[in-house]
């Protein structure tokens, strides 16, 4: 659900600025990848940190509490220094997915000998099928509605994420807090 609300964002947000007059394409899209790349690099070595000190499960909590705020400041925000929260944001969200994601699989797979197959299945199947799906329907919603609406939309699907993560908090919570060092028996 993470993948299906975020993946669109940055090039919708990019396109809303441009159709406002708030930025040219080439600047505009450039700046947004600059200013996430750049958080991300630093959120996810305090991701790292965290995680060691705290556990995954805050981790991707988190991550998935960021997006709706970045959907909801994207939509609401059309102005070219809009780019800088919205990106940031993009930056913490996937500097923290990308530490914590493939962190808690391989804390949740130990010792199975499914760790590759687990990480194949969260990074190939559901990840690029929500980005794919995101995609198509933000530009569908921003063509029959408007770039603003869609945009929020896409906020409504990491709000899934955080209730079903809130939902399954005391089934998957002691497997996700183990530390690496452990083996699943």
């Amino acid at each position: 659900m993470f993948h299906l609300g975020n993946a669109a964002i940055l090039f919708l947000y990019g396109q809303a600025l441009v159709a406002a007059g708030e930025g040219d394409p080439a600047g505009t899209t450039g700046l947004t990848v600059i200013i996430a790349q750049g958080t991300m690099v630093i959120v996810s070595i305090l991701s790292a940190w965290a995680s060691g000190r705290y556990g995954y499960w805050s981790a991707v909590l988190l991550s998935y509490c960021v997006l709706p705020v970045r959907a909801a400041v994207a939509g609401r925000v059309m102005k070219g220094w809009g780019v800088w929260p919205v990106q940031i944001l993009d930056g913490i969200g996937a500097g923290i997915q990308s530490v914590a994601i493939p962190g808690l699989l391989a804390v949740m797979m130990a010792g199975t000998g499914h760790v590759n197959i687990t990480m194949s299945i969260v990074g190939g199947i559901t990840r690029q099928t929500g980005a794919a799906i995101s995609h198509s329907l933000a530009g569908w919603v921003a063509q029959v509605r408007s770039y603003s609406f869609a945009l929020y939309l896409m906020g409504i699907f990491p709000l899934v994420s955080v209730f079903l993560w809130a939902i399954f908090y005391k089934i998957l919570r002691p497997v996700m807090d183990k530390k690496l060092g452990e083996t699943n028996t």
